[in-house]
């Protein structure tokens, strides 16, 4: 049964408010102590299971394909036990949370496409299918929660949110965020709009490392952002996460010389989304360890600041003290008792609404190879759909299996785990199709006079969000690889992206083939291949406007 917040104490009231990380997590009987409304996912037991898996192996570095192991799933059976003790010791549920728009949220999870790759499948349907599928699989491990969708209109510039976004297009986003959140709320998890008040297409400054600002009028956000959370709103997206970045258009003020961050402004929090937009529902901060927004307050002030903006939860607060530092500041008369308890009812209904305080209330019961099948299937249909053939020139797809007998991959990226990838999916593709594969990082002044010795490179870029950390683009011997690249084999050259659309754009403008495969999951990169053969259609739409350069 739902408690009455007149009858939970004032440090249980503002315990539900605060959603930890899993970093502050200490001792089995951590949330029975404090009794905290959420936590951060499963990445404290996640962490622990990559350790072992590396200790096994003898090395220090575990790849991300390490991490996901589908065929073994008694890790995510081991944590539902664990979670439901967990539970049973707590006065009040603890509601589990997590960043899954990919999926891929716990240890045996399947690992989806990308928003982007959703996008340009431009059919609301599979995407909404494949939330169900992301939502199915979290729910089966007490995931309850998902931050998503990212409603951010896109930039090429912005690397905290490369391949996040569905498009560029408002009407697009409006339809497919709708499509993800009834994929989520059907299947029992709440969908989190976010992060309102959303992004300027020219900021290229990220809020993890600094501050950054939305510049542009009231007007002009409400034609590219304000209208497109409306939408969610009107549709009964139950939570909106803010994030960090200034919106001077609404609130110009500035604190320690620049301007203050959304999740910080009641202007924007409170008097913006919750009275004007008439958002009735939780509000969560993003995560508050970002710089953009511990550089303007210290962590004490930090907390407090946060709820008086009219935030409803504090998402990952980096100080054990948070209870104490809140209930200090209500009894001191800085922060009003309404206000913790509004925040409080927020979350108490949040989790009446996901059946939390139901009788027959249960986490779930692990991960299925039932579940893990349907999503795979689904995976393999967004590939097919939404891969994007961006040109082909030279008329080289389809590949002529009797010609293709030897294969280079060339890598240009970051992500270790998807130079793995090439390796444990890419190649045997190929091999299945008769050719032998080699696979090298970057291209070189001497390596480019062995591309005569293949019948076909493949140059495979990869950047994402934070792939490398910082500015998404290519540096040092990645950027030079750009210099000898589709040259001398530009005849029987093919690049592909399993990332951001923007690499054609930004550094294959004179390639004569590109495809766009938007991520670097196992369905996509074996679609890549599957298409490159004939053997399906690559029925993409590209979702973003890659200006035309010829």
């Amino acid at each position: 049964m739902k408690p009455k917040v007149s009858d939970l104490s004032l440090r249980e009231r503002i315990a539900q408010t605060g959603l930890v990380r899993p970093t502050m997590i200490e001792g089995d009987d951590y949330f029975a102590k404090n009794g905290y409304g959420g936590m951060w996912n499963a990445v404290f037991e996640y962490n622990r299971i990559k350790k072992a898996l590396a200790s096994e192996a003898k090395t220090e570095n575990v790849s991300d394909d390490m991490k996901v192991d589908t065929s073994n799933l008694a890790p995510s059976k081991k944590f539902v036990a664990k979670m439901t003790e967990v539970t049973k010791s707590m006065k009040i549920p603890v509601l589990i949370a997590t960043d899954a728009e990919k999926g891929k949220a716990f240890y045996g999870m399947s690992e989806t496409t990308s928003c982007m790759g959703l996008g340009a499948t431009d059919d609301v349907e599979l995407v909404e299918e494949m939330a169900s599928c992301i939502a199915k699989e979290c729910k089966s491990i007490g995931i309850r929660w998902i931050w998503g969708p990212i409603l951010d209109n896109p930039s090429p510039f912005n690397s905290s949110l490369l391949v996040r976004n569905f498009s560029d297009n408002v009407e697009k986003i409006k339809a497919m965020g709708k499509a993800m959140m009834r994929g989520f709320q059907k299947n029992g998890i709440a969908a989190t709009a976010k992060h309102f008040p959303g992004a300027d297409k020219h900021e290229y400054r990220d809020p993890h490392y600094c501050a950054s600002v939305i510049n542009q009028s009231y007007d002009e956000w409400w034609e590219k952002q304000g209208c497109i959370f409306q939408e969610l709103i009107d549709s009964g997206v139950y939570t909106i996460m803010v994030g960090h970045a200034a919106f001077p258009a609404v609130d110009g003020t500035k604190v320690q010389g620049g301007y203050l961050p959304a999740t910080l402004s009641y202007k924007i929090v409170t008097e913006l989304l919750k009275e004007k937009m008439g958002f009735g529902g939780l509000v969560i901060t993003d995560a508050v360890g970002m710089k953009g927004l511990t550089s303007i307050y210290p962590k004490e002030k930090l907390c407090v600041e946060l709820l008086k903006a009219g935030n409803d939860m504090i998402l990952g607060f980096e100080t054990p003290d948070y209870i104490d530092i809140v209930e200090k500041a209500v009894l001191d008369g800085e922060l009003s008792e309404e206000r913790v308890n509004d925040a409080c009812q927020k979350v108490l209904d949040l989790k009446e609404k996901l059946g939390l305080f139901d009788e027959n209330y249960e986490l779930g019961e692990g991960l299925t190879p039932e579940l893990i099948e349907n999503t795979k299937k689904t995976s393999y249909k967004v590939a097919e759909k939404g891969i994007t053939l961006v040109c082909n020139d030279n008329k080289l797809i389809p590949l002529n299996k009797d010609k293709i007998k030897k294969v280079l991959i060339c890598y240009l990226g970051y992500a270790q785990n998807v130079h793995d990838r090439l390796y444990s999916c890419m190649k045997p593709a190929f091999e299945a199709r008769g050719a032998s594969v080699d696979i090298i990082k970057n291209m070189t002044r001497d390596s480019i006079k062995t591309t005569k010795d293949y019948d076909l490179v493949l140059y495979v870029g990869h950047l994402a969000s934070h792939a490398p950390f910082g500015t998404a683009a290519f540096y040092g011997d990645e950027a030079l690889s750009f210099s000898y690249i589709m040259t001398e084999e530009k005849d029987k050259a093919i690049g592909v992206s399993l990332s951001s659309p923007y690499i054609y754009h930004d550094y294959f403008t004179n390639a004569p083939t590109f495809i766009n495969a938007y991520w670097n999951n196992e369905e996509t990169i074996e679609t890549v291949v599957k298409g490159l053969y004939g053997e399906c259609e690559f029925g993409g739409k590209s979702p973003v406007d890659l200006v035309p350069v010829r």
